[in-house]
């Protein structure tokens, strides 16, 4: 007994088109999300301030952090400071270009990175 002239199957059918719509809106919502978490995590501009904690005690001076870098074969073109840093950029042994975050208490290289 029909009453709006459509079977039960026609029913559950359009049932689950819903369901399906909505859980690929509720996906596209999650993996929006997560992308956006993630990026706006590896983003942080504060990641130099990571590496080089401030302590106390005399900082090498420039000259030092250039002396000390193209001792291990860094061709230096400009040295600047980023939260609490030295950097360094110009190009490895290979010849590409890098930036080099040095700690300017220990003069410890912290991190390279390569740059294009």
């Amino acid at each position: 007994m029909e009453q709006s002239g459509r079977s039960d199957a026609d029913r559950h059918g359009e049932s689950d088109v819903e369901t399906d719509k909505e859980s690929d809106l509720m996906i596209r919502f999650m993996t929006t999300a997560v992308v956006t978490l993630s990026a706006l995590a590896f983003a942080s501009p504060g990641f130099a301030a990571d590496l080089c904690k401030k302590t106390d005690g005399p900082t090498k001076s420039e000259a030092e952090i250039r002396t000390l870098l193209e001792g291990k074969g860094y061709k230096v073109t400009e040295i600047g400071t980023e939260d609490g840093c030295v950097e360094a950029k110009g190009t490895n042994k290979g010849g590409k270009k890098v930036e080099v975050y040095v700690d300017p208490v220990s003069g410890e290289v912290v991190k390279v990175k390569e740059v294009n």
